[in-house]
């Protein structure tokens, strides 16, 4: 004879299918760890990406900035002062941190022609930070107007920069006296302008800049133009 049914039993087997308070916690911590493990790899590849779009802006920039120094630099043009002694002096201004020349500017947005321009670097607002600035004005004045920074516009080429340095070529110098910290010569141009600037803690590839309308010495009224306005 079968025995009667347990009137428990169902009751007991049901107590052994569901969790305990203990896995529910041990559930809930594991899930916790994978959430914040994948939490934590969003948020590096958000800050990846957003210095990776960082970088990507900057050497766009870098490489409009610099395009563009090349191509005003390299347009320098061998005009005196308009002094009236048999020696001619090019208004070319050579310092270590400090370059001055009269050189073409780009004709965009209504600007074009002979402009003088002033390459230095300004304050930027704090001790560690400067400012490499560009000065520029047409040429609508005398030769020798000594006052141009006062009515020149400028414009803020790298809002940030550690240091620049300026060297010039003498074609005439023997090494290792051919790169100059200084341009002395009155009468011509260097053959080639260097350029070191350190940006953000990282130097930016020297460039090289040649003169293009560069002739050996300044003679007549010393005015040689291409492409000017």
């Amino acid at each position: 004879m079968n025995a009667p049914p347990n009137r428990h039993e169902p009751r007991f087997l049901a107590a052994q299918v569901g969790f305990t308070l203990v896995e529910l916690l041990v559930g809930v911590v594991i899930l916790s760890m994978i959430m914040a493990g994948l939490l934590a790899a969003l948020r590096s590849y958000a800050v990846t990406g957003e210095r990776l779009d960082q970088r990507l802006r900057q050497e766009d920039e870098n490489r409009l900035v610099l395009g563009f120094l090349r191509q005003v630099i390299g347009s320098a043009q061998p005009i005196s002062e308009g002094k009236t002694d048999s020696r001619r002096q090019v208004w070319f201004f050579g310092g270590e941190r400090d370059l001055q020349w009269v050189g073409v500017m780009p004709a965009r947005h209504g600007v074009g022609g002979l402009y003088r321009m002033r390459l230095s670097l300004a304050s930027g607002g704090s001790e560690e930070s400067l400012q490499l600035v560009l000065d520029y004005a047409p040429m609508d004045k005398p030769n020798n107007d000594a006052g141009w920074l006062t009515h020149a516009s400028r414009a803020v080429l790298f809002p940030a920069v550690r240091g620049m340095a300026i060297t010039y070529e003498d074609p005439k110098a023997q090494p290792p006296e051919r790169w100059l910290r200084h341009w002395p010569h009155p009468d011509r141009l260097p053959l080639r302008v260097r350029i070191d600037i350190e940006r953000n803690g990282l130097p930016l590839p020297p460039q090289f800049i040649s003169i293009l309308g560069r002739p050996d010495s300044v003679t007549g009224t010393g005015i040689f133009v291409i492409g000017g306005g």
